[in-house]
């Protein structure tokens, strides 16, 4: 089901990179559901003009309520960042937070914006690294975000690792983290767009935890009202990467909004390589060294060192 993920998001990629083309960043099978719910969006081809229209729009009159739940259909789509087919560890998450630094690469900075896109690819010009820890793509809101909001932890791979180098350990955190996106499209505040699981893959879900059930089975035609594209990164999930986290080949944290994911409290310390925050954790999501999701990532990225082939 990766795959079938990775499929999804290669349909929309080429569109997005016609650079004449409006900015209007969503996948067609999510189209109709987005639009139920606020949206901004700036007609018009790529480049400083519409650049300032967003600056217009940011501090115009309307920018505080736009700043609230509405959802951005002019910042390409981010549902995964890292190699998704391969990484040790996969750091669950809600969706990617819009802001003037992520705007001014998207409409003014080529390369960056082609390295997004084939990042939402998986392949070239993406060199197959998480562009959060890519030390090479620092300055950018991607690894203002995941790799300086996350330099404690860099530090103490570097301590425990990488005899105490920095570079190297970012580059390892690089290669093996990815994080997955409940909702592909970004937005100012909160998103209305977050699925809800329903009863019938809740069941499903709980049976897995307890060892009756495996593997999870999703029936296209069972009722379901939530975005494509999130019932489909939720179906990777289930099918793939907790399987593979069960059996210990990988590692899962879920740092936000544990139960839109399908994981209930009952997650929290029943297989040692998927870590559940709870509610005060998934508020902060922290990955510090001394939390419980830092703990894991050090701990998986010692074995992988280990073991390369784990």
């Amino acid at each position: 089901m990766t795959l079938a993920l990775i499929k999804f998001w290669r349909e929309f990629e080429f569109r997005a990179r016609q650079r004449d083309s409006p900015l209007t960043f969503v996948h067609d099978e999510d189209a109709s559901f987005v639009k139920r719910y606020p949206i901004f969006r700036i007609d018009g081809p790529m480049g400083r003009q519409s650049w300032e229209n967003y600056l217009r729009d940011w501090y115009g009159p309307e920018s505080s309520a736009r700043r609230r739940t509405t959802t951005e259909l002019s910042l390409p789509p981010h549902p995964y960042a890292g190699n998704i087919l391969d990484a040790s560890v996969l750091i669950l998450s809600l969706n990617g937070g819009a802001n003037h630094t992520w705007y001014r690469e998207t409409f003014l900075q080529d390369e960056i914006r082609e390295r997004a896109l084939g990042e939402l690819a998986q392949s070239d010009p993406w060199d197959g690294k998480h562009t959060g820890f890519d030390l090479s793509n620092c300055g950018t809101s991607s690894f203002s975000y995941w790799g300086k909001r996350n330099e404690n932890l860099a530090r103490a791979v570097a301590s425990q690792l990488t005899d105490n180098n920095l570079a190297a350990a970012y580059q390892l955190m690089a290669t093996h983290l990815a994080t997955l996106e409940l909702v592909a499209y970004p937005s100012r505040g909160g998103t209305s767009l977050v699925p809800k699981i329903p009863n019938w893959l809740a069941c499903q879900i709980e049976e897995l935890r307890r060892g009756t059930r495996r593997p999870i089975e999703f029936d296209d035609a069972a009722p379901w009202d939530a975005l494509p594209s999130s019932k489909l990164m939720l179906r990777t999930l289930w099918t793939d990467i907790v399987p593979s986290a069960i059996s210990r080949k990988r590692t899962i944290i879920v740092t936000r909004r544990p139960t839109n994911w399908g994981f209930n409290n009952e997650w929290r310390g029943s297989f040692p390589s998927i870590v559940v925050y709870s509610g005060a954790q998934a508020q902060a999501a922290s990955l510090a060294p001394n939390s419980s999701g830092g703990i894991a990532i050090l701990d998986q990225l010692r074995r992988v060192l280990c073991d390369p082939h784990s």
